[in-house]
């Protein structure tokens, strides 16, 4: 599914801090979205979670750079990281170049499955986000 030149997998599903999630059995796969990683630019760095490290929903997991943004990433279901993308530590431009394949960022043992409702289907995430980007260009002209 495309908007505009950025693409969106059905299979995945999608937070709207721009996350999407590859869920097999109780193990997500986290990257960020076409989206996120075109607006914000070339990933200079990306500081990846421990292996181990318990999150909450919303907890700050990693912390990525670009030329023109510096941000978090947030754990969009709680659970516990059982892996990181460690070729992201010698190129973290694969986040850019294949956001979602080889870009993928961390995988999270999910430890509270309901929160898996809160989080968006392709279609909805696609819309949510074509009214999002809609809003801000009315905010723009209302200036």
């Amino acid at each position: 599914m495309k908007l505009g030149e950025w693409s969106f997998c059905k299979d995945l599903l999608y937070h709207k801090e721009h996350l999407w999630l590859e869920v097999k059995d109780s193990i997500a796969r986290v990257g960020l979205t076409d989206y996120a990683q075109d607006t914000r630019g070339d990933v200079l760095y990306l500081g990846l979670p421990k292996i181990g490290l318990r999150v909450q929903q919303g907890d700050t997991v990693a912390t990525i750079e670009t030329g023109k943004w510096v941000g978090r990433l947030i754990a969009p279901v709680t659970g516990t990281i059982v892996g990181i993308n460690s070729q992201l530590s010698r190129n973290p431009q694969l986040i850019n170049q294949d956001p979602y394949g080889e870009g993928w960022i961390f995988q999270l043992r999910i430890s509270n499955q309901t929160e898996l409702s809160s989080l968006l289907k392709c279609d909805e995430f696609y819309h949510w986000l074509e009214h999002t980007l809609a809003n801000q260009v009315d905010c723009e002209l209302d200036r």
